[in-house]
This record gives structure tokens, sequence and C-alpha cells, in this order.
């Protein structure tokens, strides 16, 4: 779980603030069209939507301000975390008290745990989680420290082979391997460290229903005793 052994020695030493050189755009706004001068006389208005004497129609009429562009969706990099980038959807199948909703919103954790590392907002992973979930907890604190002065770059985790069953209405279990995505830390503007996509990891899960949607309860990591656990 979290960061390898490299980001873990760098965040520990961030926390005793012994780190000397630490984890370390938008589309403008249109300009609102404004009003030509008439010319007309001092006191009298000038006539909404009415040609002028070239014979094109006066500006001012209503639609005439611009609309204001969407600003452009900035990916998180070397340069900082991502910026004006969309929240994960989450997904129709996760209200849905079956396998596949299962494996749906268990996909969707990771979507939101990639969400938060690439910008900082812990909120949608929070909701996708039980209150009690330790290791949901434990990822979005370490993103809320290291969002104290830098950033996450993480790629897609993407849920490979799923083993899932209902065990009950409302509570449900299973093995997953996972195909992780790489993820590099910064902090102060520097790299700080990197970990590698790793294939097909092993994890159990165990999710619970509530308020009509599947959320994870508990993961855990199910490799052998040398493999190494990163998260």
């Amino acid at each position: 779980m979290g960061m390898d052994l490299r980001l873990r020695c760098v965040t520990g030493a961030m926390a005793a603030g012994v780190l000397v050189a630490g984890l370390t755009g938008c589309g403008d706004d249109a300009e609102a069209g404004t009003a030509e001068e008439s010319g007309a006389a001092e006191g009298t208005d000038a006539p909404v939507g009415e040609e002028n004497a070239d014979g094109d129609a006066d500006a001012g009429g209503e639609g005439a301000a611009g609309e204001a562009e969407e600003p452009e969706p900035l990916p998180a990099s070397s340069e900082g975390p991502a910026e004006n980038w969309p929240e994960p959807e989450v997904p129709e199948e996760a209200s849905e008290q079956t396998e596949e909703g299962v494996e749906a919103a268990l996909q969707y954790w990771f979507e939101t745990r990639q969400y938060a590392r690439n910008t900082g907002d812990t909120a949608p992973l929070e909701a996708a989680s039980t209150a009690n979930c330790a290791l949901c907890a434990q990822q979005v604190e370490r993103v809320e420290e290291a969002y104290e002065n830098g950033w996450y770059v993480q790629e897609e985790d993407v849920v490979h082979q799923a083993f899932l069953t209902l065990d009950g209405d409302d509570v449900a279990s299973g093995l997953f391997t996972l195909n992780q995505g790489a993820y590099a830390g910064y902090w102060d503007g520097e790299l700080v460290g990197e970990v590698e996509a790793l294939e097909e990891r092993p994890w159990t899960v165990a999710l619970a229903y509530v308020d009509g949607r599947w959320l994870v309860a508990d993961l855990l990591f199910a490799g052998d005793d040398g493999d190494e656990e990163q998260l």
C-alpha cells in the first residue's frame, strides 16, 4: 500500500522536518462584446439593433456579450498537479446489487484515487469508501500530506481480473489482480521518487452496499511474503 520504500523514506523525512530537497493554464474568458458608439447627439439614445450608416447592425443588442469559454483541462505533470480536471463519474452499475456492480464500484474506487493523487481533491475517494476503511483513509491522508507542498503524477490503475461474490444483499468480497499505473512524487517542484507500473498485483477486497451504491470497505495485499507491497 502507498508509496514504495523510496517514497516512504521521503515522506518520513518530511514528517520529521529532516528533508532538505523534499518531495518536490486555462482558457481565457472571451471578452464581452461592447456596444458601438452611435454618434447620436448628447442626450439621445441610439436605437437598439438599428442599422448604422454603413448598413451594419449596432452592437449592444441582446446576446451581444460573448460567452465565457470553458477552462482547458491540464493533466498532472512535472510542472504541477492537474488543473480543471474532470471528476470521475460514478458508474450506473455501481448501484446494482450484482457482481458486475461490485466490480464497477471497485474500478471506480481506483479512478477516484488516481483523481485524488493528480488533483489533490480527495472528496470523491472518500465518498467511494466506507467510513471504517483503514486503507482508504490512509490513501486520503497520504494525498493530503503530499499536497502540503507537493503533488503526485499518477497513471491509470486497471482492475485486471476480478473474482467477486455477493455475501448478502449489502456485502461483497473477493480477489482481484491490479495493473497498477506508474506514479511519481514531487516536493517543492522537485522529483523525489518514482514507482514503475506493476502488472497483476493480487489483492483481496470487501465492499458494502450503502445508500444505494457499493463502497470499498477493505483492501488487503495478497502477494507472497517476499513480494513488495505497493499501492
